[in-house]
């Protein structure tokens, strides 16, 4: 199980990489789904992905 330090440092980066996705910047959501990628595998990498598509897209706060 995951400790609290680790899903927040695992939740700023998520918020950082919408925002620099917002702000024409896609290599920190690149960084972070090839990430997740070589410790989760390819079908969680892909449901990130979707997830910070949708997240970027939408109006929440990043």
């Amino acid at each position: 199980m995951h400790d609290v330090a680790e899903r927040d440092r695992c939740r700023r980066a998520f918020l950082h990489a919408v925002r620099c996705a917002r702000a024409g910047d896609f290599e920190p959501g690149n960084a972070l789904i090839r990430g997740v990628a070589v410790r989760h595998g390819k079908s969680a990498a892909a449901i990130q992905l979707r997830e910070l598509q949708r997240y970027v897209d939408s109006d929440c706060d990043a």
